[in-house]
């Protein structure tokens, strides 16, 4: 995160001043300087949220920042509360689908379906009623056996820390400002790519 020490310095490192005397090696130094200068500013963003995924301090911190300094509360386990599956002629995924959608409402643009990997999981569907973000969406847990409704996470609901999370893979990627900001995120991650290129020129 270099910054130059004077405003002559900024200058030249905002602005392509080529002329037909510009040597190759100071092109060089500009494609790398200038392009990495602007790249800064959405890289630091794909960086920390993708930081907060893989490192749980990152998380934390972004959770004190968002909470103003609450303690820390882990997303809790939701586990399946029956023992035995209940025996009738209805397709338990359907019956899970039909429930989650009285609650969440007919218009739904994309839903997923995550099972269970052992007997203690509950099985999760996420309904989303906007097909260009992933935030908006909603969680309903369910009990692996009998089909009953476990947890509801509405969005609307949820506190600024749960909606900064929720936030985290469209901030990644660039969803969050729409196919610019999905242009931006590719730009970015271009020059990205070119500046060990560049910089082993240099």
């Amino acid at each position: 995160m270099w910054w130059p020490m004077k405003k002559t310095g900024i200058k030249q490192r905002v602005n392509f001043d080529w002329k037909t005397s510009t040597k190759w090696k100071r092109k060089n130094f500009d494609l790398h300087a200038i392009l990495g200068f602007y790249a800064r500013w959405i890289v630091i963003f794909i960086t920390i949220t993708g930081l907060a995924w893989g490192f749980e301090w990152v998380n934390k911190s972004m959770y004190a920042v968002a909470t103003l300094g609450e303690e820390y509360k882990p997303y809790p386990e939701i586990k399946s509360i029956s023992t035995i599956a209940e025996k009738n002629s209805i397709n338990l995924d359907d019956a899970i689908l039909q429930s989650a959608l009285k609650i969440h409402g007919n218009h739904v643009e994309s839903w997923y379906y995550y099972f269970p990997q052992t007997k203690d999981e509950s099985i999760s569907l996420y309904l989303n009623s906007d097909a260009d973000t992933y935030y908006k969406g909603a969680n309903y847990f369910f009990d692996q056996r009998i089909g009953k409704l476990l947890l509801n996470e509405n969005p609307n609901d949820f506190n600024n820390r749960q909606l900064l999370r929720n936030l985290y893979y469209d901030i990644h990627i660039g969803k969050i400002l729409g196919l610019p900001g999905q242009l931006l995120v590719f730009f970015a991650s271009i020059i990205v790519a070119s500046l060990p290129v560049t910089g082993f020129l240099i």
